[in-house]
């Protein structure tokens, strides 16, 4: 009996995993990361992992909530969305003199359009505010305006 149950257990999560919308892609700005989007309800979690450059690899995860979604277009869908999130970054080369890692609070705001067909394209403003934890110590680190980015995903 523990073994119908469990099974019936897996076919139902697995049933309701492949159910949820999500995409996938790759987000452009400043950074290049590769992006995942997750919905949960009516919002989603994003999971993005790059490069800074070509020195430094970062990743960070957001759950966004969608606030708003205006009725502009006969076809597809507009959504504003913001939300909290956290981040982590390693430097790899020398930053005057130290190889730096930073760890931190992000924050998302955006506006996506999901097409009639399974596109998504985004506009977003990520600022992440942290510490930057080194070899000689350890100092406040937040990212400038250059957060802004350009996302298509793939919905599927």
């Amino acid at each position: 009996m523990k073994k119908i149950f469990t099974i019936l257990l897996l076919v139902c999560v697995s049933t309701l995993a492949m159910a949820q919308p999500r995409s996938i892609g790759l987000r452009f700005g400043y950074y290049y990361d590769a992006s995942y989007q997750h919905s949960v309800g009516n919002n989603f979690i994003e999971i993005d992992a790059g490069t800074w450059g070509f020195n430094q690899l970062h990743a960070t995860a957001v759950y966004d909530f969608i606030f708003a979604s205006p009725d502009w277009a006969s076809k597809g869908q507009f959504n504003w969305y913001a939300g909290p999130g956290i981040g982590a970054g390693y430097y790899f080369g020398s930053y005057y003199g130290y190889k730096p890692f930073n760890v931190g609070l992000v924050g998302q705001v955006g506006l996506e359009y999901q097409f009639w067909f399974p596109l998504i394209l985004s506009v977003d403003y990520r600022p992440m505010i942290g510490v930057e934890l080194y070899n000689g110590g350890t100092h406040f680190y937040k990212s400038g305006f250059y957060d802004f980015a350009f996302s298509a995903r793939y919905k599927f």
